[in-house]
């Protein structure tokens, strides 16, 4: 080896050391400097030293590229023409929109700068595992005098949101793996096979121990998905015995989830009694402000439970808020409070839901913009699978499902989870291979 390969090898490193320390140190609240620092000295360093890359890096990823340029260029249209409170807007654009952007861009750059699926797929793997990992290590000792996790604050992260939100990416990246050790013999990231059951093992028990009804939720959800898209692919080259195994561990595995999930958490025995209930907003006004408003009960008395109470009737007078301003109000991660304080006195800020906060910020045609946006990288995703069997395009699609879906359920399209997102998206995007140095992905 020269010592020029020797050099490259070693920026290659640092760059990766670099992505890997953003994507660890993100979801840790009050570290907002240290992460505009990384993502900062990681653009600079693939603008200076990898300027030929740039171009590369916009043909590889030119139609979400578009996509996503499109949707900004409405959000500031919207902000400076639309939108009653510019300023406002303005600055959600400049603090919110902007990082996530570049940190998309970066992510793009540095996977046609590293070109190795292998050692993005495991700094990637590695980062999360270890937010996993140290997110139960900080809140052990509340275990241990407790008897309990905390539910709300969880030390490592802002809640459980957070931390089960990192979690469901991790579980897409393992999952995939294990998929294609198992049916391909093929490694993606190299790491362990012991490591990769452990984190499974670790995403599982930690979306239990913080009571991540949501997250259990969408760990169940791309378990089933990810075992009907496997097999609807590969239903013709596998016997039938190993398919009805598969499908029968996937069943159990599902089951068990969700059976310890019923167990552990009685608010599941309510929940539809409770949805009934928020979903009528004008019956009950507690959803506006618990400070001045009671909660109401069920018929038989019991309460409600709150975290389905309010997301039910947020949801609802959120699609009012949106058919009242079809156009958007202007992009910020409270549109929702924004909006809500034209008609009444409240404390509110985000719906609690992605889809609604984004429908009601960005307006219809905002909607639009980004299901075309992540439409794109779904279909890039799955062609990449179904045509060449490239497991950083199931992975791709899977983390973009994940996400769009936990859109539904909770405001993850803001602050670090949105950057998240889209760094590890835009990591993804390029097509890579570790033995073709043209880029293209091998049968």
């Amino acid at each position: 080896m020269t010592a020029r390969q020797v050099l490259s090898l070693r920026r290659e490193g640092l760059l990766l050391l670099v992505f890997g320390l953003l994507l660890f140190v993100l979801p840790v609240p009050g570290t907002i400097a240290l992460r505009h620092s990384l993502l900062a000295v990681l653009l600079l360093a693939l603008a200076l030293r990898y300027r030929d890359q740039w171009p590369v890096a916009a043909r590889s990823a030119s139609a979400p590229l578009l996509a996503l340029g499109a949707l900004s260029a409405w959000l500031l249209i919207q902000a400076f023409f639309i939108s009653p409170e510019t300023a406002w807007a303005w600055r959600e654009i400049k603090s919110q929109w902007w990082p996530a952007v570049l940190a998309f861009v970066g992510g793009i750059v540095l996977a046609c700068t590293i070109r190795s699926e292998s050692k993005l797929v495991a700094f990637s793997v590695l980062a999360l595992l270890a937010q996993t990992i140290f997110a139960l290590l900080a809140c052990f000792p509340d275990f241990l005098s407790q008897g309990e996790f905390p539910q709300a604050a969880t030390r490592w992260t802002a809640g459980k949101l957070e931390i089960s939100y990192a979690n469901n990416l991790l579980l897409a990246f393992l999952a995939v793996e294990l998929v294609f050790l198992a049916l391909y013999r093929r490694a993606v990231s190299h790491l362990p096979i012991w490591l990769l059951l452990t984190g499974v093992v670790l995403v599982i028990v930690s979306n239990l121990a913080f009571g991540a009804r949501n997250g259990i939720i969408g760990s169940v959800l791309m378990l089933v998905s990810l075992s009907l898209v496997v097999f609807w692919r590969e239903r013709r080259c596998l016997c039938s015995r190993r398919v009805t195994a598969g499908i029968l561990i996937c069943i159990g595995l599902v089951g068990a989830i969700g059976w310890i999930s019923y167990r552990a958490d009685a608010r599941w025995q309510k929940l539809a009694e409770t949805a009934a209930v928020g979903w009528d907003i004008d019956a009950s006004k507690a959803w506006l402000d618990r400070t001045k408003h009671e909660y109401p009960v069920l018929q038989n008395g019991e309460p409600i439970d709150p975290s389905a109470y309010v997301r039910i009737a947020w949801m609802h007078a959120g699609l009012r808020l949106a058919m009242e301003n079809p156009l958007g109000v202007g992009y910020g991660r409270n549109a929702f409070g924004h909006a809500l304080r034209q008609h009444a006195d409240t404390p509110l800020g985000h719906a609690h839901s992605g889809i609604v906060d984004l429908t009601i910020a960005a307006g219809i045609p905002g909607l639009i913009l980004w299901l075309a946006f992540i439409g794109i990288c779904l279909r890039t995703g799955w062609r990449r699978y179904r045509d060449q069997r490239d497991p950083r395009g199931l992975i791709l699609f899977f983390v973009t499902a994940g996400f769009l879906g936990r859109m539904l359920l909770d405001s993850i399209n803001r602050d670090h989870m949105l950057v998240m997102f889209f760094l590890l998206l835009g990591t993804l995007l390029p097509v890579l291979s570790d033995n073709d140095p043209k880029g293209k992905v091998n049968e």
